[in-house]
């Protein structure tokens, strides 16, 4: 396995402290594992908790709230040139209009790095891939230290991998991380580039829960622990709260 220089820049020590004071604990998670709420389906779980879950969004997810990602009748994705409010968020995780989160601020900072790993056309091979490939990914962030979320993110296959910082860091630090986790895997990350360009924006990645296309509501695994299906709004809340 490669391994990251000893000798780094500022911003990419910047990052490392992010990444090592990255809250949650393992005891939180196991009890979110061990213990979903009875009676709850994915579906259920995300909209009983939509204002929690907003509120979370909010404060640990939002990189800009003057731009947001949305989605058309027909699925297509568009960017909203209005302000992203809590209530949008609302409407998001109760099953309303669904939102996508730009990966970079105003001023090129980060609070997270993801990657998504697609399987549009229902492929079992690539499927295969993605999980092996995402497995592979979260043992290295694991053998790092490194908190991370895996979603199952549209049920045939498909996967975004969440890592969430505990401040803001440079996103051209990020980004090169993230290159670095890649390797010579050709999956999407975001943020997609070092820096802001064109239009100043970047690029934006769909909030966990219900999928813009497909019948299908987010879950989560961890593999710091044996592998279960756990609902996103209490491993969210409780071990990133």
């Amino acid at each position: 396995m490669h391994r990251l220089p000893n000798k780094t820049p500022r911003p990419v020590n910047r990052l490392a402290e992010a990444l090592n004071r990255s809250p949650g604990t393992e005891a939180t998670a196991v009890n979110v594992l061990t213990n979903p709420r009875e009676g709850a389906t994915t579906e259920t779980a995300w909209q009983l908790h939509h204002e929690k879950l907003a509120s979370w969004a909010m404060q640990r997810l939002v990189n800009r709230d003057d731009r947001y990602g949305c989605y058309g009748d027909s699925g297509n994705a568009y960017t909203s040139d209005k302000p992203l409010s809590k209530a949008s968020l609302n409407t998001h995780f109760g099953a309303g209009m669904l939102v996508g989160l730009h990966s970079t601020s105003a001023d090129e900072t980060c609070r997270w790095l993801a990657f998504d790993l697609d399987n549009h056309d229902k492929d079992p091979e690539v499927a295969a891939r993605n999980f092996d490939d995402a497995i592979r990914i979260c043992n290295q962030l694991t053998e790092l230290g490194i908190i991370w979320l895996l979603e199952d993110s549209n049920g045939d296959g498909g996967f975004h991998i969440w890592i969430l910082f505990s401040e803001p860091a440079p996103v051209e630090a990020v980004h090169r991380f993230g290159k670095w986790l890649l390797g010579d895997d050709d999956h999407e990350m975001f943020p997609k580039q070092p820096g802001l360009t064109g239009k100043g924006l970047g690029n934006w990645l769909r909030l966990p829960g219900r999928h813009h296309k497909r019948d299908h509501s987010s879950r989560f695994r961890r593999v710091h622990l044996p592998i279960f299906m756990v609902h996103v709004l209490g491993l969210a809340i409780n071990a990133f709260g």
